[in-house]
């Protein structure tokens, strides 16, 4: 959780997760879809918890160019953004 900013961001890195439910487990969807709409949640490794996302999502791909450049690619999903 980062928090002293104008909303808390909290961050998921999903790297060692094989299914949404072990992400289910410790109430990743508690955040996600929470009401609070005065958050920002990023999750890194999603492909891996990809089952139990579902609705609106920006996705932001970073690809690493060489050593001083890197290339991001920002596309999103569902119907409502």
């Amino acid at each position: 959780v980062y928090e002293g900013g104008r909303i808390p961001v909290y961050h998921f890195d999903m790297y060692r997760l094989t299914s949404g439910q072990e992400a289910k487990e410790f109430g990743l969807e508690d955040y996600i879809y929470s009401k609070n709409k005065d958050s920002i949640v990023f999750i890194e490794w999603p492909e891996n918890v990809q089952d139990i996302l579902v609705g609106d999502f920006i996705k932001v791909d970073i690809s690493i160019l060489d050593s001083d450049r890197r290339q991001f690619d920002v596309s999103r999903t569902g119907e409502d953004i």
